[in-house]
């Protein structure tokens, strides 16, 4: 609950651009109106559409149509959608309660989860706690499923920016995206604080993991990105663009589901057609660091165009390394600098 923000970036985050207009597959368009929110059961994908007040259903077995059909009609303003079992937990920004249904079962009703917590916009689970993002709030709540009538709790507060929207876990770290920044909490924190994790062009909306890759929706530069969050320094990969500002995501195995809002559809995004080259040219060991002269990289395969920028971003060397290069800086003043390879990997070298 402690409203602490601290800033993990100390330098200009680099940001890269790997496929402009890469191959989606539309899987979901008729009977959608400004569709933000995805969820997966079975072979059934939930969509939120909020244009027409509903929350609409598409029969993934069937590749012959992008036909969906209404599964809860006269829904006001459904947000990201998330499953627990065959529970669907739907945020109902609108009426500031969070609802649930067994999709599985024909005569089931809407039942609250809980109520009285204003604005609900993202939702992650963690065991038996329902994370909930506070879109206008600019907080996150928990609630414990176990009890009979749960009472949200304030886990963190005061968050910067100008909206909280999605959230998602990666083991007990709670990632928020709130206004250009996503931040990071750990939730076994007895007070968790909010750290930045990265700040991008334009306010992230939605968020998704895939391993180490955390993606990420960027509707106003319509596009989908992605960082490596294990990275000191986490570069911003652009990968796909879509000009029907992208909003919902959702990771299910290689499988990458976008809503688009204001195109109206759900595409489909293959993530093993990202380069593996793009990956593996993340992988490289620096040493020794901080050094004084002569910086060595194993791990270079081929040839690896590099920058090496201050901390204002200004750059002060640039070249091609090959495979059994190290890099002098012994003409390079004393200080902290970042060492970008391949347009990839950002390293913090010192210099003394």
């Amino acid at each position: 609950m402690k409203k602490n923000y601290t800033h993990a970036c100390i330098a200009v985050l680099l940001c890269i651009t790997c496929a402009a207009f890469a191959q989606v597959t539309e899987i979901a368009t008729t009977g959608l109106l400004n569709p933000v929110g995805v969820a997966k059961n079975g072979n059934t994908l939930f969509i939120s559409s909020v244009g027409n007040m509903s929350i609409r259903q598409k029969d993934l077995s069937n590749t012959s149509t992008t036909d969906t059909t209404v599964f809860l009609p006269n829904f006001d303003f459904g947000v990201f959608l998330t499953f627990q079992g065959n529970d669907l937990y739907i945020p109902m920004l609108a009426n500031n309660k969070v609802v649930k249904i067994d999709v599985t079962n024909p005569t089931a009703v809407l039942t609250d989860v809980v109520t009285n917590v204003p604005t609900p916009m993202g939702l992650a689970f963690r065991n038996n706690e329902l994370y909930i993002s506070l879109r206008q709030d600019a907080k996150i709540v928990k609630v414990d499923l176990t009890q009979s009538n749960p009472t949200a709790v304030d886990v963190v507060t005061g968050i910067p920016g100008t909206f909280v929207n999605g959230i998602a876990f990666r083991g007990d770290e709670l990632f928020i995206t709130h206004g250009n920044t996503i931040s990071k909490i750990n939730v076994t924190d007895a007070n968790p604080v909010l750290t930045e994790v990265l700040i991008a062009n334009s306010n992230p909306v939605d968020v998704a993991f895939d391993g180490n890759f955390l993606y990420f929706s960027l509707p106003s530069d319509t596009a989908v990105a992605r960082a490596d969050v294990t990275q000191a320094m986490p570069v911003i990969d652009t990968f796909l663009t879509l000009p029907n500002g992208p909003w919902g995501l959702l990771i299910d195995g290689s499988d990458l589901y976008i809503a688009e809002q204001t195109g109206s559809r759900v595409v489909l995004f293959d993530l093993t057609t990202l380069s593996v080259a793009e990956a593996s040219a993340r992988r490289f060991t620096y040493y020794p660091n901080p050094t004084k002269d002569v910086l060595h990289i194993s791990g270079l395969t081929n040839s690896t165009s590099y920058v090496l920028s201050d901390q204002q971003g200004k750059e002060i060397m640039e070249g091609t390394l090959n495979s059994t290069d190290k890099l002098d800086v012994s003409s390079v003043a004393n200080g902290i600098y970042f060492l970008r390879l391949n347009d990839y990997e950002v390293k913090k070298i010192v210099k003394y």
